[in-house]
């Protein structure tokens, strides 16, 4: 919970930097990408909550799979202290 907690905090101080550059979303329709890859999906100008949480999820997901070096489903003290040490 402290991890996401961390991430989370981290995105949040990312979005205060925000940049924009058209670029094309997932689905092939154009998006906008603000700083570190968040994207305003519905080009509003803005990112939505439900836009940010998306975001958030798969950032928090890849975190932690790179974290969890022996694929076990958890991540260890000794996991997460490496991650933190070898960024």
């Amino acid at each position: 919970m402290k991890t996401l907690s961390i991430l989370a905090t981290s995105v949040l101080v990312s979005a205060m930097a925000m940049s924009s550059a058209h670029a094309m979303g997932e689905d092939g329709m154009a998006s906008t990408t603000f700083i570190h890859g968040m994207t305003d999906a519905n080009s509003d100008g803005k990112i939505s909550k439900e836009e940010f949480m998306k975001m958030s999820a798969n950032k928090a997901a890849k975190e932690f799979m790179m974290m969890d070096m022996n694929d076990d489903g958890s991540v260890s003290k000794e996991e997460f202290m490496f991650a933190m040490t070898n960024r």
